[in-house]
C-alpha cells in the first residue's frame, strides 16, 4: 500500500503507472500534481482518507474504486481529468466529490451524491446513479451519450440547470435509452430527472396501471430537487424505442400523460416523431411530477346504413316489433360478445332488428382479420338502413386507438356478415 505523506509531482510526459494496489493519501497536507500532457495511471483503487489535495492539469486514470472519506475538497484546480478505465465495475463512493473533468471508458456506480463543475464525457460504458444523485454545476456539459452509454437513471436523479435553450438529460434504465430534452419557460431553474420500467395507478407508487399495453411502459419522473421553482412552465421532449412500447401503444394518436396527484391526465394529442427513437414533444407543461407516453383515445360516432335482404321492400325494410328480443341476441356461439345491450320496450316502430357493429384495425380490408378487433357493439338497425343506439335514433359511439385504418362489420343472426370494403374516414369527429 502506498502511503502518502509529501508532496508528489508528476513531470514526465510519458504515462506514470502505480502498481496494481491502493493509493492512500492519509496526510492532509499531501498534494499530489499532474502536470499538463501527463497521465497519472492508478492501477488499483484512490483512497482519500485526510483530505489531500490533487493539482491535476493533465489526466489521472483509474483502474479501481474512487473513494473521499474527507468533505474536504480534493481538486485544487479546475482543471484535469479523471477517467475510469477497469475492466470491471468501479465505484464512485465515500464523501461528496467534485470533479472537474470525468471520463467514462468502464462501467460506474455511484455510492454517493457527485457533482461535476466542467463536463462528463462517454468513451464507452454507462454511469450507474444507483440511489444517489449526479448533480452538473452550472453550464457543465456532458458529451458522448449514445443508445449504449449513458446514465441508468431508475432510482438516483440527473440535475441539470435548465433555462430557455433545450438542455439534454442522457437517462435511461439499465435496459432502455430513454432521454428527454426540457426547455424552461419561466427562468433558469435545476431539474432532476430519473425514469423506471412501470407506470403505476399513484405515478410513483401503488400498482401497475391497467392500460399499460396502451403506454411507453416508463415512466419519467421530473422535480425541482431544491423546491425553488414556484409556477414550472417548460417544454418536455421525450425520446424512446419502439421495444419499450405496449403492445396496444398506438404512436399515431400518442400523447403525454401526466400524474396530477390523483390520477393520471392526457396534456394533448400531438403524435410521435422518428424512428428508433422515437420522440414527443409537449409545449408549457405546468406541473412537476410522473409523465409518460400514451394512446390516446379516439371519441367519435359512427354513422351507418346497412340493409337486410330479408325484410328489404323497394327501398326500406319492414319491421316486426313482435319478434325483436328486448336483450341482443349475439351472446352466443359464433359471436360470443358478452355486451349488455338492452332495452325494457322496442324504442320505436322504425326498429327492424338488432345487429353487431364490430371495429377492426388494419392495413387493408384483405388484413382486416378477427385478430385485429378493436370494438363491438350491439345496436338497432332501423327500417331505412340507420344503424343506432338502443335509444332508436342516435349514432353509435366508439372509443378506440386505431393504428392503421379502420374497418366496420356488421353481423345479423339470420344473414351473412358484411365488411366494408374501403377504410372508413372521419369528418368532425364522425
Amino acid at each position: 500500500m502506498k502511503k502518502i505523506k509529501t508532496i508528489i509531482t508528476i513531470l514526465c510526459l510519458l504515462p506514470f503507472w502505480l502498481p496494481a494496489q491502493t493509493l492512500t493519501v492519509n496526510n492532509k497536507e499531501a498534494v499530489i500534481t499532474v502536470k499538463g500532457n501527463t497521465t497519472f495511471k492508478i492501477q488499483g483503487n484512490y483512497l482519500n482518507k485526510q483530505g489531500g489535495r490533487i493539482k491535476n492539469a493533465g489526466i489521472i486514470n483509474l483502474n479501481g474504486n474512487w473513494t473521499k472519506s474527507s468533505s474536504n475538497s480534493v481538486f485544487a484546480n479546475t482543471g484535469g481529468m479523471v477517467k475510469f478505465t477497469g475492466n470491471g465495475s468501479q465505484e464512485i463512493g465515500g464523501a461528496t466529490t467534485t470533479f472537474n473533468y470525468l471520463d467514462f471508458d468502464a462501467e460506474v456506480t455511484l455510492h454517493v451524491n457527485t457533482l461535476v463543475s466542467q463536463n462528463m464525457n462517454f468513451s464507452s460504458g454507462y454511469l450507474y446513479l444507483s440511489n444517489y444523485d449526479l448533480q452538473m454545476l452550472g453550464s457543465a456539459g456532458i458529451t458522448g451519450t449514445s443508445q449504449s452509454q449513458y446514465i441508468v437513471a431508475d432510482e438516483g436523479s440527473l440535475i441539470r440547470n435548465v433555462g430557455a435553450t433545450e438542455q439534454y438529460f442522457p437517462v435511461g434504465t439499465a435496459f432502455e435509452f430513454a432521454p428527454v430534452v426540457l426547455v424552461n419557460n419561466s427562468g433558469s431553474d435545476e431539474f432532476a430527472v430519473n425514469i423506471f420500467s412501470d407506470v403505476l395507478d399513484n405515478g410513483t407508487t401503488g400498482s401497475t396501471i391497467s392500460d399499460i399495453e396502451k403506454t411507453v411502459k416508463h415512466t419519467w419522473v421530473i422535480t425541482d430537487p431544491d423546491g425553488s421553482i414556484s409556477n414550472p412552465n417548460f417544454d418536455l421532449d421525450i425520446y424512446w424505442n419502439g421495444s419499450m412500447e405496449g403492445n396496444d401503444f398506438n404512436r399515431i394518436n400518442a400523447s403525454v400523460s401526466q400524474y396530477n396527484g390523483s390520477n393520471w391526465q392526457m396534456l394533448s394529442a400531438v403524435g410521435a416523431f422518428g424512428n428508433d427513437p422515437y420522440s414527443i414533444l409537449q409545449s408549457s407543461v405546468t406541473g412537476m411530477g410522473a409523465f409518460t407516453v400514451k394512446s390516446v383515445l379516439l371519441n367519435f360516432t359512427l354513422d351507418m346504413k346497412a340493409f337486410l335482404e330479408g325484410p328489404f321492400k323497394t327501398s326500406n325494410m319492414g319491421a316486426n316489433l313482435t319478434s325483436i328480443p328486448l336483450s341482443q341476441p349475439y351472446n352466443t356461439s359464433p359471436w360470443g360478445y358478452a355486451g349488455n345491450e338492452s332495452v325494457t320496450s322496442i324504442p320505436n316502430a322504425n326498429v327492424v332488428d338488432w345487429v353487431l357493429v364490430e371495429l377492426r384495425d388494419a392495413t387493408s380490408a384483405g388484413g382486416a382479420t378477427s385478430s385485429t378487433r378493436l370494438a363491438r357493439q350491439a345496436a338497432f338497425v332501423l327500417k331505412d338502413g340507420s344503424v343506432v343506439g338502443t335509444d332508436g335514433s342516435s349514432m353509435l359511439q366508439f372509443n378506440v386507438s386505431v393504428s392503421n385504418n379502420l374497418y366496420a362489420i356488421v353481423w345479423h343472426r339470420n344473414h351473412l356478415g358484411i365488411m366494408s370494403a374501403t377504410a372508413l374516414t372521419e369528418s368532425g369527429g364522425v
